[in-house]
Parts: structure tokens; sequence; C-alpha cells
């Protein structure tokens, strides 16, 4: 059954242009093509969201030959672990310039570390088909704070596995003050998502900054007394199939067709910071010490 939509998918469209432009990818849709290559595809599977989206065209040889014929008998997804195969919906969502376009939704969340298969089917049994893996939640290694060059504490963080820049990523400080009794937690967003090392990805946690801008934002000043409860760091990381941008590079994942089809997730990682630089932050230490990573 074809549905409308107009706003939350709606997001999406203006959300997968957008993701595209910050990976380098292109996503507009080339109709003519060779015969072999039956769709063009663009979408990934999000595992912070409960329903998918996916773009999809037809392709055709020759220009000639008229508009081209919307044929598809069906979209499916398979999770290469389970086996279970779901079938995707069509929508009609409103664009940006007035206009309508038609995606395919899936009501499903990914689970991170498993595979997915794609696959968009003709009425006559042609298929386009893609497989992506959802980033799985990679090892923390929490290595001793330090100072940096000018003399502010900070702590470095390496997780094993994680072979390219995360999309984002965000500190979170939860804290208490005054007569608030639970924690609240002030999210801080890092403009610098670290670096590459080894077979890992490093990320600078910097704890003196981070200690000024959440005063800050809670109207408080130094002489205040406030307790760290928890500290973690989420972290968008996107499949390994994700386009990357780089000059001459154009693999895509994608079988008999064009486009890209890939995946994302976020993943929270805690960690307890030792007593002793919390109080050198000005900070009171209210960690649960259980599984201390410091």
């Amino acid at each position: 059954m074809r549905m409308t939509m107009s706003h939350s998918a709606a997001l999406f469209v203006g959300g997968l242009v957008l993701a595209f432009t910050v990976a380098g990818c292109d996503n507009s849709i080339e109709p003519f093509t060779e015969s072999t290559r039956y769709y063009a595809i663009f979408g990934f599977l999000d595992a912070d969201a409960d329903t998918q989206y996916v773009r999809i065209e037809p392709t055709r040889s020759n220009p000639e030959l008229g508009p081209v014929v919307f044929d598809v008998a069906s979209v499916e997804t398979m999770d290469l672990t389970s086996g279970e195969v779901l079938a995707w919906s069509d929508s009609l969502v409103d664009l940006v310039d007035g206009g309508t376009g038609l995606l395919y939704f899936g009501r499903f969340r990914p689970i991170q570390g498993r595979s997915y298969r794609i696959e968009i089917r003709r009425s006559d049994g042609a298929s386009t088909t893609a497989v992506t893996t959802v980033p799985d939640a990679p090892a923390l290694s929490v290595r001793r704070p330090d100072r940096s060059f000018v003399g502010t504490l900070q702590q470095g963080l390496l997780f094993a596995g994680v072979t390219r820049a995360p999309e984002h990523i965000v500190v979170n400080y939860a804290v208490t003050f005054g007569t608030l009794s639970t924690p609240l937690e002030v999210k801080l967003p890092y403009n610098v998502v670290g670096v590459p090392e080894g077979s890992g990805w490093r990320v600078i946690v910097r704890l003196t900054r981070d200690k000024s801008t959440v005063l800050g934002r809670l109207d408080l000043t130094a002489n205040d007394a406030v307790a760290l409860h928890t500290l973690s760091i989420d972290l968008r990381l996107l499949s390994d199939d994700w386009p990357i941008d780089e000059p001459g590079i154009t693999e895509t994942n994608v079988t008999n067709g064009f486009g890209f089809f890939g995946s994302a997730v976020t993943h929270r990682a805690t960690w307890v910071l030792d007593s002793l630089y919390v109080s050198e932050l000005g900070l009171i230490d209210a960690q649960d010490k259980e599984g201390d990573g410091s």
C-alpha cells in the first residue's frame, strides 16, 4: 500500500542529501545507463531509528525510449544473520521544490554488527542488490590523563577497529549541583572528531575546557559545588561501505545498479575518571567506580 508522507520522510530526504554531501557522494540520479544496471539506489540503514528509508529510481539504456517506466515489483531486506526477510513499502513525499518524490521505507531497527542485503526486484525477475554491515561497538582503551601544550588537562581514548572518522562525537557530563539530586547530562559536541592511530581511532577529551563549558552552560562558577556522576562519549559511526571523499574513487557496493547503500549507528562508551583528576578539575567525585576504565 502506498502512503503519503510529508514530514518525517521529507526530513529524511534533507538529511540524506546532507549526509551524501558530507561524505562526498553525488546523490543525483542518472537514469540513462546500460541495461544490466537496473536501479539506482541511495540510502542507509540507521540503527538509531525505527524506520528506514531509501530512494530508488529505475534506469533505462536509451533516453529516446521516452519516460522511464517505474517497474519495481518488490523491495526487501534480509538480515544475513537471522535470515529474516522484510518487505518495504513505498511512500510519496513532498519535496522542497514543491514536487513529490518516491521513497521506500521499512519499519525495523537494524542491529549493530549485523549485515543486511537489500534487493530491488523488477517484474521480470531482474534485480539490483547491495549489502551493508552495521558498525559494531568498538573496544575502548582509556589512557591516563595528561597535559596539553598549554597546560590544560586532557585524556586520550582509543577505539579499536574504527578506521574512518566518526560522523560526529559528543562528550557527556552527568552532574549534580545545588539542590539537584538527579544527575543532569550536559552534552558537548566536538568539532574535532579525532585521528586514526594504528588500527583504531583516537579521540582527545579536553577535560579542563569541558569543565569550563559545563559550568557556563549551567550558569555556575568555579566556586559552586558540582559533582561528576558519569562521563561518557557518543560516536556516530559510518559503515565501511560509506563513500570515501577522494578523487578517482568510484567504488560502490551496489550490484547490477548504481548509487550507495550503507549504514550508521551511534555508540555510547562510558569510563571512570580517577578521583585525583576529578579533584584537580575542581569537581566532586560521585562516579560509580564499578568497571573503572581510567
